[in-house]
């Protein structure tokens, strides 16, 4: 089966939130600290930054959170946490939603090289 993007609307965050929940745990457990789960819930919850699933066989496969920053010269959709298996369609998708946003560009950190190197191979993204 093909794999699905899903963005969560900000007020169906709690509803969907126990799916998305084991990928976006491990991504936090990776990081530096700026969020805690349950911070990250909050803040999707108000819409402050969006969730979004990949989903296949209605199981979430990828599960990742976005915010959007504005500057004077572009848009960017940063990805703040990205945890599970995303797939080449399912950044596709993602890629589109984003386009659709008015973002003119995406952006994330990666914590370690063979991560940076990983999105490099499968999605195309470039060092900065």
């Amino acid at each position: 089966m093909k794999s699905q993007l899903y963005v969560v609307p900000a007020q169906l965050v709690h509803k969907y939130w126990h799916m998305a929940e084991p990928h976006l745990k491990l991504a936090i457990e990776k990081g530096n600290g700026e969020f805690e789960l349950n911070d990250l819930r909050y803040v999707c919850s108000r819409g402050e930054q969006q969730l979004l699933m990949v989903m296949r066989d209605d199981k979430c496969h990828c599960a990742f959170t976005t915010i959007f920053y504005n500057f004077p010269k572009f848009r960017t959709c940063y990805i703040s946490y990205i945890g599970g298996r995303n797939t080449v369609e399912g950044m596709e998708q993602f890629k589109q939603w984003a386009n659709d946003s008015g973002c003119d560009r995406i952006t994330g950190s990666a914590v370690t090289e063979s991560v940076a190197k990983l999105w490099s191979k499968l999605y195309g993204f470039e060092r900065k």
